[in-house]
């Protein structure tokens, strides 16, 4: 371990790994104002403007500015923090995050059926998550939340289509699985000895983080989901994967919509939540029995 005095002192771990996050998220942040500055007419003031979007918007490298933002953002606070404090953590002997790629077949097979019928789960979630009368502040973070995935979802080139990709699957796939699984998870298992107690911590945390409490309850779900598939398969690129697909197969049906919305619009029908939830348990069935089967606890 390179950085010794941390040594199962998990709590100044996750204080180490935070503020590593934020020094990330300060220098990634500056890189990408500097390039706009350099590529594009783009003022600094604007990044003050409480209707940034709107300012975007009229501005015809808008979709430039806010890829360029957002991107930096997600790599300075989820992957380059994550990949230096598991470079500065690990053991001398094995790598901190779990990244092997051997004997996941069993488990990458099934995974896509596993995840439209979590997406299913999720959307009904969603639905009663929206019937929550909460305050009219989080229905306000979560339309600027919503109307921002519109904006990237109106641009029909196919470049264009790419890089959202990039940004709305790929990126969030990767970053926040390192972040949250690979990081957090992590510690958390350690710091509690319990696998379950790990999983729901991050999870609550995976969905708080994003300050859209309309959509907690779906987001926590899947966070618990994700979770359990980086205890079953012991590697990080099948939550990754996971990730990937949901996010993929959501910004498709967002493209397809007519507002560009990733929203539920309409109720789900009941034998079709019925029947994803026999899914998912008879996925997890055989992804838990693979799991225990191949079980070597950790030193």
């Amino acid at each position: 371990m390179v950085l010794e005095f941390l040594r199962r002192k998990y709590s100044l771990q996750l204080l180490m790994y935070l503020l590593i996050a934020f020094l990330c998220w300060i220098f990634f942040q500056l890189i990408g104002i500097i390039v706009l500055l350099t590529f594009v007419d783009f003022s600094i003031s604007d990044l003050t403007q409480i209707n940034l979007l709107e300012v975007l918007k009229d501005n015809p490298d808008g979709y430039f500015i806010l890829f360029t933002l957002l991107i930096t953002q997600s790599i300075g606070l989820f992957i380059a923090p994550s990949l230096i404090f598991a470079r500065l953590i690990k053991d001398s002997n094995k790598p901190f995050l779990p990244l092997k790629t051997k004997n996941l077949g069993s488990f990458i097979l099934p995974l896509p059926i596993f995840v439209v019928a979590g997406i299913v789960l999720v959307s009904f979630m969603g639905e009663l998550n929206m019937k929550l009368n909460l305050p009219q502040f989080f229905h306000d973070m979560e339309s600027q939340a919503t109307e921002t995935i519109k904006y990237l979802l109106s641009f029909n080139s196919s470049s264009q289509l790419i890089t959202t990709t990039l940004l709305m699957a790929v990126v969030p796939a990767i970053g926040e699985e390192l972040f949250f699984r690979g990081i957090i998870q992590k510690i958390l298992a350690k710091w509690t000895k319990s696998n379950w107690q790990a999983i729901l911590i991050t999870a609550f945390i995976f969905s708080a983080i994003h300050f859209q409490f309309l959509t907690f309850l779906p987001r926590f779900f899947m966070g618990i989901m994700l979770g359990y598939l980086l205890v079953w398969s012991r590697s990080l690129w099948i939550p990754i994967l996971a990730h990937f697909l949901h996010n993929f197969i959501s910004v498709l049906v967002g493209i397809q919509t007519a507002d560009n919305s990733l929203e539920t619009t309409e109720a789900i029908n009941p034998w079709l939540v019925i029947g994803s939830t026999i899914v998912i348990l008879l996925i997890g069935y055989w992804y838990y029995t693979s799991y225990k089967k191949n079980y070597v606890p950790e030193n």
